[in-house]
């Protein structure tokens, strides 16, 4: 079984530089017995991000990687 999850859009306040929402993917194949069988679920995380906060990561500085490992602990 494979897992797959994808970031597909972020929204940011301009003003901040913070992500508010965040659109997300998560794909799961299932090849054990030689037939593909695949189910995608997406959907949107909304954020209050913290300008003031130390670990506030602007949206310029993300990558997809680290938006992934933050969304992981929502």
């Amino acid at each position: 079984m494979a897992i797959t999850w994808k970031i597909n859009d972020m929204k940011r306040d301009t003003a901040t530089g913070g992500v508010n929402t965040v659109y997300w993917e998560c794909r799961v194949t299932e090849d054990d017995t030689h037939t593909d069988c695949t189910a995608v679920e997406g959907g949107k995380l909304r954020l209050e991000p913290d300008a003031t906060a130390a670990d506030f990561i602007a949206y310029a500085d993300l990558t997809e990687a680290t938006v992934l490992a933050g969304f992981m602990t929502v």
